[in-house]
């Protein structure tokens, strides 16, 4: 823990883009899916998504409004290349049930752009 005043300046590193990395070497690595994580304002939540769905070239985007953060419930978009299925809020547990099986069936399906 710092006091106030032992810290002037903080120094923060991008991440590298992982999601980014392994789309572009999907070919080699046969990667059935790739789906990428949005968290976003309400109002730019599914354009921000959609722009990182074709950006890095993943089958699918959970895109997650910032102010569910916090919270026992979630309301998310699945966005697709094809589609945007924007489900109503629920439980998170729920919601990693929901999220297994679409993924599941990414993966069943062959995943999307390669």
């Amino acid at each position: 823990k710092l006091r106030r005043g032992e810290l002037d300046t903080l120094r923060l590193t991008p991440t590298p883009d992982l999601v980014g990395t392994f789309s572009k070497r999907r070919g080699v690595s046969q990667t059935p899916a790739i789906v990428g994580l949005a968290l976003e304002p309400g109002g730019e939540l599914e354009r921000r998504a959609a722009m990182t769905l074709h950006a890095k070239g993943v089958d699918m985007v959970v895109a997650t409004a910032l102010e569910t953060i916090g919270s026992g419930d979630i309301q998310a978009s699945l966005v697709r290349a094809d589609r945007v299925d924007r489900l109503s809020a629920m439980e998170k547990t729920t919601f990693a049930k929901v999220l297994n099986n679409e993924v599941a069936g990414l993966v069943r399906g062959g995943g999307g752009p390669r």
